[in-house]
């Protein structure tokens, strides 16, 4: 079997113009940056997977960019992002045998209650990648 990758937003990131805020509405795609894509597994046995940000430019301070992905469930993970060059958002993220699902991976700038304005004209420059591989036990 096989895994398989659909990046159904694509999978350049590309975040400018985000606006502060204190949480994310997923059915809100103004001042955020939202990516969705899908794992599949098509194989016979259990796996794993672990989402990877490829930054080729942040511009952003530490303590200011926020991330969040979410499966059918609801939220799996939240974190700051920081860093340049490879960005670990998550891993070992298991995926059972004949399985398909949805992500969604939002990006946003944590309100912190100051003037933040200058964090507003910053960039955020990539590729998001998946990478997958057999689950051992």
């Amino acid at each position: 079997g096989t895994f398989s990758v659909e990046y159904l937003s694509g999978d350049i990131i590309d975040c400018n113009l985000l606006k502060p805020m204190e949480a994310v509405d997923l059915n809100d795609d103004i001042n955020i940056y939202k990516n969705n894509f899908r794992v599949t597994n098509t194989g016979t046995l259990d796996g794993v997977f672990s989402i990877i940000l490829e930054i080729n430019e942040n511009e952003f301070s530490n303590k200011t960019l926020m991330y969040s992905i979410y499966d059918d469930n609801g939220l799996v993970i939240e974190d700051y992002l920081e860093g340049q060059d490879e960005i670990v958002l998550a891993k070992k993220i298991v995926l059972e045998r004949k399985v398909s699902k949805d992500y969604i991976l939002v990006v946003w700038i944590k309100e912190n209650g100051e003037n933040q304005n200058i964090e507003m004209k910053k960039k955020l420059l990539g590729q998001i990648r998946v990478d997958a591989s057999q689950k051992v036990n």
